[in-house]
Parts: structure tokens; C-alpha cells; sequence
């Protein structure tokens, strides 16, 4: 009788051992699964930054080509009394440009401040004329 409980004793402990060695698998492929998860997100980040600065250099490209376009129409309308009008209406079209561009970073930080549940001043005004009583 010893030795069925024995027997019986040993299979329960085989039978346990099995389930935890199959609950350590499943652990491990979700431990991996999860490092591959962080991986992707990091090389996701990776890339948006890489695509930040081309397009940071991309503007700035064209900010310094704008300027070199306003200095060589400078140098022409020294020259060119009559086209003078045509030629400063350009500039202050370049300047307009130039001036409206937003860098990137300003946007990224206004979505941040968003994300992180702040809200602009013009959207709490915007919140405060709508909780106001309707007047007709």
C-alpha cells in the first residue's frame, strides 16, 4: 500500500512540475512578445524623430533658398527702377512665408499639452461660452 502512495505521490509531483514547466513557456513567449512590443515602439520613435529633423533641414532649406530669391531680387531691383512694384510685392510674399512657417517642435509640444489633459486658452474660452446659459 506504501508504494501505490508513493507511486501515486510521484505522478501528482510529475503532473505539477509539467503544468509549471508549461506555465514558465507561456510566461517567457509573453515576457518576449512584450520586449518586442517596446522594441517596435522605440524604433517607431526612431523613426518619427529621423523624419522631424528631414523635414526641420527640408525648411530650413527653404527659408535659406527664400532668402538668397530676396537677395538676388535686392540686387535686380537696385537695377530695375520700373519693375520695382512687381518685385517688392514678391518680397513681401516671401516674407509672409518665411514668417508663417511653424517649426515643429511647437506643434509637437501643443499635442503633448493636449495629450497631458491641458487645454489652450482659446479652447477654455471656448468651453466657457458654451456652459454659459443660452440666451435667445
Amino acid at each position: 500500500m506504501t508504494s501505490s502512495l508513493k507511486k501515486r505521490d510521484e505522478e501528482r509531483m510529475k503532473k505539477n512540475v509539467e503544468c509549471m514547466v508549461e506555465e514558465l513557456k507561456k510566461v517567457v513567449e509573453d515576457v518576449k512578445v512584450e520586449a518586442m512590443k517596446v522594441e517596435f515602439v522605440k524604433i517607431e520613435e526612431e523613426v518619427v524623430e529621423e523624419k522631424a529633423v528631414t523635414e526641420k533641414q527640408h525648411v530650413d532649406e527653404e527659408i535659406m533658398k527664400k532668402k538668397e530669391e530676396k537677395e538676388s531680387l535686392n540686387v535686380d531691383s537696385v537695377g530695375d527702377e520700373g519693375a520695382g512694384d512687381e518685385k517688392k510685392e514678391e518680397l513681401k510674399q516671401t516674407d509672409a512665408a518665411i514668417n508663417t512657417e511653424v517649426p515643429i517642435t511647437e506643434v509637437l509640444k501643443k499635442t503633448e499639452d493636449c495629450e497631458n489633459g491641458f487645454l489652450s486658452s482659446l479652447a477654455q474660452r471656448e468651453e466657457e461660452k458654451a456652459a454659459e446659459p443660452c440666451v435667445g
